[in-house]
């Protein structure tokens, strides 16, 4: 079944609620699973753009999710639930969506020590119930760009690869991405050829990337640049991104999680 080529839309669609349960779980690479869920509503799905992402309404262990009026705020009634009782709220990307078949395919990254979303993950099974909210999306290329230089973490591989099968094609790009080790490293289009930064176990995010950024020209013409990964680590991508001359109206700069952990949403 052919997924969605989910470019951004001029004006973004009402956040809205989707019940799923699990359809599979398998192995992308050592660091990276995919989940496939489906759900009747996935059948009139509206995208926000390639890199959309929803939150994973996560109940507290042991505990029913709470009771949510789908149309109204759900933003707001999950504020006003007592603490004892608010599921957890996780972001996470979208990486492929199936109208016709209801279905949705979303790629974790492990990592440990897990919080919600990584023990959810754990159990998770054909069957299993996941409720999702949203989608929104930050890739918006302003008008006169025709490059583009694409940056990610771990977290930021899937809306890498999203973001990929979405371009122009023709259009000069340049891909630089950070795993672990080399067996961590996604599948991308085969049309690109992505420089890969390895930082080890232990590794400062982005060290490695940043490392290999200065190794490579930036794209020729007028460049769209969007990045993905460690909230703190992005600001020192974008001290070496404005000081190789690159416009700061055209850098799109996502944290997609912090060290030591983040509050959601």
């Amino acid at each position: 079944m052919t997924a969605m080529r989910r470019e951004r839309p001029a004006a973004l669609p009402p956040m809205a609620w989707y019940d799923t349960e699990v359809l599979g779980v398998r192995e992308l690479t050592p660091a990276m699973l995919r989940v496939t869920v489906a759900g009747e509503g996935l059948r009139d799905f509206a995208t926000a753009g390639p890199d959309e992402h929803c939150k994973l309404v996560l109940p507290r262990d042991g505990e029913r999710l709470p009771a949510f009026d789908p149309t109204g705020n759900v933003f707001e009634q999950w504020r006003a639930m007592p603490a004892a009782i608010r599921p957890y709220l996780r972001t996470y990307t979208i990486r492929a969506v199936r109208p016709a078949a209801g279905e949705l395919d979303l790629d974790f990254a492990l990592h440990a020590p897990g919080g919600p979303a990584m023990r959810w993950l754990a159990g998770a099974r054909a069957g299993s119930p996941l409720s999702i909210y949203g989608a929104r999306g930050e890739f918006d290329p302003p008008a006169g760009t025709d490059s583009f230089l694409l940056l990610a973490d771990p977290a930021g591989l899937p809306a890498l690869a999203s973001i990929l099968e979405t371009l122009p094609p023709g259009a000069p790009v340049r891909v630089v991405a950070e795993t672990g080790s080399a067996d961590e490293e996604l599948p991308l289009p085969a049309a690109v050829r992505p420089v890969w930064a390895h930082r080890g176990a232990h590794g400062r995010p982005f060290s490695a990337l940043l490392s290999a950024l200065g190794r490579i020209e930036p794209p020729p013409g007028t460049p769209y640049v969007w990045a993905a990964g460690e909230a703190a680590a992005l600001g020192d991508v974008r001290r070496h991104l404005l000081g190789r001359g690159l416009a700061p109206e055209r850098l799109e700069l996502v944290g997609y999680w912090r060290v030591g952990g983040v509050t959601d949403p």
